[in-house]
């Protein structure tokens, strides 16, 4: 029996109209008249496959190509529901039989590409949607040819042929997201955001194209029109942990900082943990945001505080003020001045031991200068009782933590603590009394080692080394390897360092002296960047982009660090730039033995660490693609002079990072200064401690609380570098100016937190960032602007 063909063609119209269930029924009706029906088998199958049902589509389908084995569109439909199942490779098989039978079916072509882009097989991926679109060039090809292109990273031709996508109307909103993100890969950036907005004008209600372009325009610079599209694209979706991030990121580069901080806690809170999320974080607080004093924030802070993209001495103002609206702290700080604490033994125990119980407070203490006077004025009294009593009163265990911590911050900090006589006198007993134990060779106390270690490095203790071999504690063993292990490594590192130079120019020996005394600065973390780039590349994502005049780093860019202290800046700008050699030079041997340590606890022998002096650097053959010497020219006797001898060691196009003391910033420096010399403070760590005290206590001084809002204030090299220097210039910008273009060197740009740059747009429409004479108008508004120096890029354009 045969079934009639017009029943086919009345259950296709129906498959086609989608009344499944009467197509079905016909279907059966077919078969119950000639079982092996293929054609009417065939569309069973699909009809199930469109149900879902794809084992059953796969057993009709089976049945018809045992009919029919040279039935291409059912090898193909066998091959759809195959990839239904995740039976990729079954799938490509079957679509390979449709095309061997014929060549120019199209859904096999289409059908293929699409099973090989799911395995992975990108460049057969694209020799399939190449043959479906030489069939026919209008087929829906060129967004998923666009997608394989991509994977490959040919991003040109991925753009292309998404736009080929969209011109021929085949655009979903995927297509448009996904053209977005190429062209974001390029840096085409301004075509990227007229791509979300062609989409938004189909779908006004597209919350992935709002965010996407809330975040396109925060790169082209225009925060206020980002933040409309993150808030929009919130309204739509608030669960985008990327969209809250972009709205806290519009925020600060707005210059509304205290708007910025509830967005991101919220992308926190969502799970936005990525390097940039914890950086914006680490600088808004840096800026002046304001922590919720609620809410459990202590791990999440030590989180930021560990951070390698944060540098914590930037963090503990902010943190420390936090903590101290936090009861354990507020409560040790309001106990403070009260008489009975200083003459109460439990007290001054249970003070301690609460204390010692907050992993934030003895994290920020032993990793960074605790930069809050308040805070100081407690540790300061707590480290006065435990002298007065450590020499008869044993330690509880309870108390180690803390007394620890109070030792390693006073060691960061190089003992700038105020001492009174009284202390002074039971140091020198505690001395005594721990040289005679380590003569006899007898135990010492657990209490005399992390008292002394508070009050004198433990390296400077005769016979120190003796301590090193003994065994400690567990919780003293990181003060051993801080006071005495790592001052003995550097010492042997020190003679190590080749001397590329002598060091003959009198000033040039004067600020060396200064700085063997107290290598500047000392530091245990600094800020390393997440990802290394190219040098130009780095430039043209800053906020603003600087722009090179089409300079391209090379694939090995040479890198000087003309004055690189104890290391920071050689590690931030390793860590920085992409594909370089960095040669670091000092005066300092004990900086350099400092840097050379850290740069090896860290794993980065990507610098070569030398002793030289700037003025003598001419005769280096080296020539250079990048330049740095920040805060190092203003402490030359002529600046210039050294400046000259840096330029005419670039290479032609090169670019060079200057860093200089601002006149209008420094004034209260000058009047300091000024102070110091009449009052005859010497620049000893007693003549230091004593300026500082008297700065704190003058509370008529208009300038006391710039002192105190510096963090150089809070360290003892950084105080004396700060207002003891042997040797200091600070500079205008019209002067600075006038020394650019005898140079020979163009301006690029400063490098500023974003609320700065927010300010300096806002200043009126002569606000070009590489005019220096707007910055001059712009500074004289806001002297203090350019407190840490002015940092700026320049190119050497002869």
């Amino acid at each position: 029996m045969t079934h009639d063909p017009a029943l086919l063609g009345r259950a296709l119209r129906c498959h086609q109209a989608g009344h499944l269930a009467e197509a079905e029924g016909f279907y059966n009706q077919i078969i119950a008249a000639t079982p092996e029906a293929p054609a009417a088998l065939h569309l069973l199958g699909i009809l199930a496959h469109q149900r879902g049902q794809f084992e059953q589509a796969l057993a009709f389908i089976g049945r018809a190509l045992l009919q029919q084995p040279r039935y291409p569109a059912a090898h193909t439909s066998l091959g759809n529901s195959l990839c239904a199942l995740g039976r990729l490779p079954e799938a490509v098989a079957c679509y390979r039989v449709t095309l061997a039978l014929d060549p120019a079916y199209l859904e096999a072509h289409l059908n293929l590409g699409n099973a090989l882009s799911d395995l992975g097989q990108w460049d057969e991926a694209i020799l399939s949607y190449g043959q479906a679109l030489a069939l026919d060039p209008k087929a829906k090809a060129h967004a998923n040819l666009g997608h394989a292109l991509r994977q490959l990273g040919d991003r040109v031709q991925a753009a292309a042929s998404y736009r080929r996508a969209l011109d021929l109307g085949q655009g979903s909103r995927e297509t448009y997201l996904a053209l977005g993100g190429v062209l974001h890969e390029l840096g085409r950036v301004g075509e990227e955001a007229q791509v979300y907005g062609q989409a938004l004008d189909l779908w006004p209600g597209f919350a992935e194209a709002h965010g996407n372009l809330g975040a396109a325009l925060l790169d082209l610079g225009r925060p206020g029109a980002a933040l409309a599209h993150c808030r929009r694209a919130l309204e739509l979706n608030p669960h985008h942990d990327g969209t809250w991030f972009n709205l806290a990121l519009g925020c600060y580069r707005a210059g509304t900082v205290a708007e910025a901080l509830a967005p991101l806690l919220r992308a926190l809170d969502l799970g936005a943990e990525s390097p940039e999320t914890w950086q914006l974080l680490g600088e808004l607080l840096a800026a002046g945001a304001e922590l919720p004093a609620a809410g459990n924030l202590q791990p999440r802070l030590l989180t930021l505080l560990e951070h390698p993209q944060l540098h914590p001495g930037a963090l503990s103002r902010p943190l420390l003020r936090w903590l101290s609206r936090q009861p354990p702290l507020e409560q040790a700080l309001a106990f403070e001045d009260s008489l009975a604490f200083e003459d109460s033994l439990a007290g001054f125990e249970a003070r301690v031991r609460v204390l010692g119980a907050q992993p934030l407070l003895l994290r920020l203490l032993e990793l960074a200068p605790a930069a809050d006077l308040e805070v100081e004025r407690l540790l300061t009294r707590l480290r006065r009782f435990q002298l007065l009593r450590a020499l008869d009163q044993p330690l509880k265990p309870a108390s180690l933590p803390f007394l620890v911590a109070l030792a390693a911050q006073a060691f960061v900090n190089e003992y700038v603590f105020a001492e009174t006589p009284e202390e002074t006198t039971g140091v020198v007993r505690l001395q005594a009394a721990l040289a005679d134990r380590l003569a006899q060779g007898a135990a010492i106390p657990s209490a005399w080692l992390v008292t002394l270690g508070a009050y004198r490095p433990l390296n400077t203790l005769p016979g120190a080394q003796a301590l090193a071999g003994r065994p400690w504690a567990p919780e003293l063993q990181s003060l051993v390897r801080q006071q005495l292990l790592e001052p003995r490594e550097e010492a042997d590192l020190r003679g190590t360092l080749p001397a590329l130079t002598p060091v003959q120019d009198p000033v040039s020996l004067a600020v060396q002296a200064q700085y063997e005394a107290n290598p500047y600065p000392r530091w245990l973390c600094t800020r390393l960047h997440a990802t290394a780039r190219p040098i130009h590349t780095v430039l043209a994502s800053c906020d603003p982009p600087f722009e090179l005049d089409g300079w391209i780093a090379p694939d090995q860019a040479e890198i000087l660090i003309a004055g690189c202290g104890t290391g920071e800046q050689a590690l931030d700008t390793a860590s920085r730039f992409r594909h370089h050699r960095v040669l670091a030079v000092d005066l300092s041997r004990a900086s350099l033995g400092y840097a050379r340590r850290k740069a090896r606890e860290r794993g980065c022998n990507s610098i070569a660490f030398a002793q030289a002096d700037i003025l003598a650097l001419g005769g280096l053959e080296q020539r250079f693609d990048l330049i740095e010497s920040a805060g190092v020219l203003h402490h030359l006797a002529d600046p210039m002079a050294g400046w000259r001898v840096l330029v005419r060691l670039l290479k032609p196009g090169g670019l060079m990072r200057i860093a200089l003391y601002s006149e209008a910033a420094r004034r209260p420096v000058v009047a300091a200064r000024r102070r110091i010399a009449e009052q005859g403070w010497e620049a000893t760590p007693a003549g230091i401690r004593a300026c500082r005290q008297a700065l704190v206590e003058d509370a008529a001084n208009p300038d006391r609380d710039w002192f105190l809002s510096a963090r150089d204030f809070f360290s003892l090299s950084e105080c004396r570098d700060l207002l003891f220097h042997v040797q200091e210039h600070t500079f205008t910008l019209p002067q600075i100016e006038t020394c650019l273009a005898e140079l020979g060197l163009r301006f690029l740009g400063f490098e500023l937190p974003s609320p700065d740059w927010a300010r300096f747009r806002a200043f009126g429409p002569d606000a070009v960032g590489t005019s220096l004479a707007a910055w001059d108008r712009f500074e004289r508004s806001q002297p203090d602007t350019f407190k840490g120096m002015y940092q700026f890029w320049c190119q050497w354009t002869l």
